[in-house]
This record gives C-alpha cells, structure tokens and sequence, in this order.
C-alpha cells in the first residue's frame, strides 16, 4: 500500500509457533480523505519494515476501525462470507422429525471472491425442507458477501485516525473447509445378511475401485459380521486381491478379524500387516473367508446391500469350482446383483496431508516446504465439515516418530514452512529471560530485539536458584516459547508464553468464537 498523506505507527506485532506471524495494530492518521480510503484496502497485504527496510512481520489488512469524533465506524473480514452452503436435517413431507443430513451446495459471490479471495460458510439448520434451506442460503449469502461496516461509541477521542488490524496468512487457511476423498473406499447401505464359510458359500468377494482420483495405502478393512448359524470357534479373514479376468486374482494382503463375532451384527475389522497401495482406475476384491473349516452347521453371516447400489463393483461368491456374481441365493441360478456393506481404509503420511491442505485451501499462499517428514501415517479422508488451518494443527501435533511437534510459519514470501520442533538440550537454548520478564540472546548482554522472534525457541531463565532440588521435576528454568508480542513503544517483547500455557491469542480467538 502506498498512501502519501497517511502516517502510521505499528503498536505491536505478535508471533505463535503455529503459522508464524499472527496479528499486529497500527494507527494511522492524516489527510481525511487518505483515511477513509483505507476501508477499501482489506485483504490487502502487508509488511512491516524497520527503518533499514528488513521486513519485521507480514500479513494482510483484516479491520479498519476510524474514529470519528464520538463515534467508531469500523468494517471487518471477521464476518463476511461469499460462499455459503446450508446443512440441514431434511424435514420429509408429513413428517414431525427431521431425517437425513443433507446440504444446499455451496453457491458464491463473484464480485466478492475477486475482491476479497474465498471465505465459506458452513450454516447448520437443525430441520427444514429443501426450499427453506436453500432460502435461508440466499439470504445469509446476500447479507454477508461483503464486509458490514459497524458503529459504536468512541468516547474522549475526538481526532480522526484509524486503527488498522492486521491478521497473518496462516489465519486465511480457515477460510475454507477441506475435503479429501482419498483414503476411504465404502459402501454403508444395509441389507440382507447372508451366509459365508459353508460348502455352498465357501467364500465372498466385492469387487471395488476407488471413487477418489488420487492413489493411497491401505490400512484396515471393515465388514458387518456375526455367527449366523450355530457356534463359530474361527475367525474370518479379510484380505485384497488384484484382478484376474473378471475374478480376484493374486493376493495383495490380508488379515484375521480382530474382533470378536458373536450373535449380533457388528462392524468388524482387519488390519493386515503389510499396506498395498490403490489406484483409481484400478479393480480390486475385498475377500471374506473363514479361517477354519467349512461348516453347513457352524458358520458366519455377513451384511450385505441387496439392491447393490454401490456403482463400482458387485458381490461375488465362490462355490467351491468358480466364482460367480452374487444373487441372495446362489444355489438358486437368480440374477439379482448384490454388493457388500463394506469399508477400505487407508493412510498418507501426515507432512503429506499437510501439503495437499495447503495446496487445495492455501488461496493465497505460494507453496508448502516440509523441511522434516513425520514418517507419521494416518487416515487422509476429511467429510468436508473441517477447516484448513484447523485440519492442519491437527497434524502438526502428532508430530513424528522422533516424539517431537511439527510446527509451521509462514515465510514472508508466502510458503508454509513445516520444521521439527527442536529437542531441549544445552546447545539448542537461545534465550535467556532475566527476573524482569527481559529476554536476551544466549551470550549477549543486549535485550533481543524486534528483528527476531523468539517463538519456536528455548529459553532458560537467567537467574534461576541453584538450590532447588530437580531430581524429581522437569526443569522449570528452562521452556519452550509458544507465542510472544513485541510492543514497539517499550521495544520489548511481552505476553511471552511457555507450550502448555494459553497464549492471548488463543484466549482471544475463544472469545470472538
């Protein structure tokens, strides 16, 4: 922004170890004119620089607040949204009680998206028809496509001057909901229950591919199971295999169910050893055994969709000389096609996920850098209902197998930068912190200045006593910095915050939440 009649005083910048630079103020004051025309910079980027140029924090224009005489006029990103979809608990015709979840869609504001980038909104109704939901969609759209300008009170204040509130990018990945298909193939219609382990279905098989576009690993597979007849002193065994001319062919991997099937109908699961990576486009088999003999007397049931609306695939049963499609009844010579009531869950290492997060809702940021890979795996699949940045905390804090947090900054070009948090030992300390509450360089007798956050560092108290017995304590001199603020009138870093401690700004963001 260049504003030649504007004059502006950074109060304050702050830092967290997730995401980097969060919020700073600045006051601004000069021509009238100037003034107002800053309403129409939000979303605008901006840094701040020291008198030699180096950028001290960077972000973008998130609230302008001027005041005017008695009375503040402010406009805000806080509540605008231009893209709205209602979720809602169908009301049937006829009905008291609402029924199925189901959503609107998303619709967006053209004009405001340009202006301003995505900003979706995810509204709940807890029951309504179609008509009403998609009214109450139009309505929420039409009142909050653009920022709503506020009036209140300013008493003793009587200069015109504006109060510019600063937000990091990181804050901008919680603009929109994620959404990742991959890492889940299913099919949750139920049915029939039907009989599998006997001499006349010695086995069944479901033929799957994946609905997502993008390859992942398998890790667990799942089935409605229980004893159908008699008693079962075995397990099942579910197991995935390749395709061989319209039949499972060779065996990827497989394991015993892990539960215990009894009398009732329950979802079961197997989790094999060894992970095989799916491809869409690809067939594959989801094979149901017994691990012991066949039994006419003693044998399973499992669920299946009678209806076999599963678009991918339908239930196949073996019968001792061939396999052949599935019809409720085998023995029968029927041609209704059936489908398995089944989940394939699979894994993407969690620094992954963090890259395909910031690469679908990072609207503004230029790339992702893991600088360490977790070797975590867990489970990609989101339903939609989580936020980027949220979705991405989530992530950090598992960590990695070395038993340490990710943390992540946006750098001031822009890219998520994902790093390991460093281990406490002598030579990763940094910072003192004397009595005061003033930090210092580790070996320097000058306070540490804004040019250098101290988030994302271990600091050692200055002046702690030697006496106290640590034998039984972790060290209580020494912590992790979580979040700090550097208040430029004092040149002094405040509100320093150790992990485990609730920052200001969370306190503030649980507060306009």
């Amino acid at each position: 922004m260049n504003f030649p009649d504007v004059m502006f005083s950074v109060q304050s910048y702050n830092w967290h170890v997730v995401g980097g630079p969060c919020q700073a103020q600045v006051i601004a004051w000069g021509n009238a004119w100037a003034i107002w025309e800053l309403l129409n910079w939000l979303r605008a980027p901006v840094t701040l620089r020291d008198d030699e140029g180096s950028a001290r924090w960077w972000g973008y224009l998130h609230t302008v607040d001027i005041q005017v005489g008695a009375i503040q006029v402010g406009v805000s990103l806080e509540s605008m949204y231009n893209r709205v979809n209602v979720v809602y608990g169908y009301l049937a015709p006829g009905s008291a009680t609402a029924g199925t979840r189901a959503n609107t869609g998303w619709v967006q504001d053209d004009d405001s998206v340009s202006a301003y980038g995505t900003r979706e909104l995810k509204y709940s109704l807890s029951e309504a028809s179609p008509e009403s939901a998609e009214q109450t969609r139009a309505t929420l759209l039409a009142s909050l496509r653009y920022p709503n300008p506020t009036l209140v009170p300013n008493y003793g204040q009587s200069d015109l001057r504006a109060t510019l509130t600063l937000h990091g990018w990181w804050d901008t990945l919680d603009w929109q909901y994620y959404t990742q298909t991959a890492g889940l193939e299913e099919h949750q219609v139920k049915g029939t229950i039907v009989q599998v382990g006997t001499t006349a279905v010695q086995k069944l098989a479901q033929k799957f591919q994946l609905g997502s576009a993008l390859t992942w690993d398998s890790y667990a597979l799942h089935v409605r199971a229980k004893v159908l007849a008699g008693t079962c002193a075995d397990n099942l065994q579910l197991s995935v295999y390749s395709d061989s001319g319209g039949a499972p062919g060779s065996l990827l991997c497989g394991a015993a169910v892990g539960d215990v099937i009894d009398e009732n109908i329950e979802w079961v699961s197997a989790v094999p050893s060894t992970r095989v990576t799916l491809g869409p486009g690809t067939t594959y088999w989801l094979v149901i055994e017994r691990t012991g003999s066949l039994s006419n007397t003693n044998y399973f049931g499992v669920g299946i969709d009678d209806s076999a609306s599963y678009a991918r695939g339908t239930l196949y049963a073996y019968t001792g000389a061939a396999w052949s499609e599935y019809d409720n009844d085998p023995t029968t010579g029927g041609t209704q096609p059936c489908a398995l009531t089944f989940q394939v869950t699979g894994v993407w290492k969690t620094t992954d996920q963090i890259a395909d997060i910031v690469d679908d809702v990072g609207q503004f940021l230029t790339d992702c850098e893991i600088e360490d890979e977790s070797a975590v795996y867990a489970s990609p699949y989101r339903d939609g209902d989580g936020i980027g940045g949220t979705e991405i905390a989530k992530l950090l804090t598992v960590g990695t197998t070395a038993g340490r947090r990710l943390l992540a900054e946006v750098t001031a070009e822009r890219a998520l930068r994902v790093y390991l948090e460093p281990a406490q030992s002598s030579s990763t300390i940094e910072l003192y912190m004397d009595n005061a509450g003033v930090l210092y360089r580790k070996w320097s007798d000058q306070p540490l200045g804004g040019d250098v956050s101290p988030v994302g560092k271990w600091c050692q108290l200055k002046d702690w006593p030697s006496t106290v017995d640590m034998n039984l304590l972790a060290d209580p001199s020494v912590f992790f910095i979580e979040y700090a603020e550097y208040d430029v009138e004092s040149e002094a870093w405040v509100n320093v915050t150790p992990r485990g401690a609730p920052t200001p700004w969370e306190l503030a963001q649980l507060i306009q939440g």
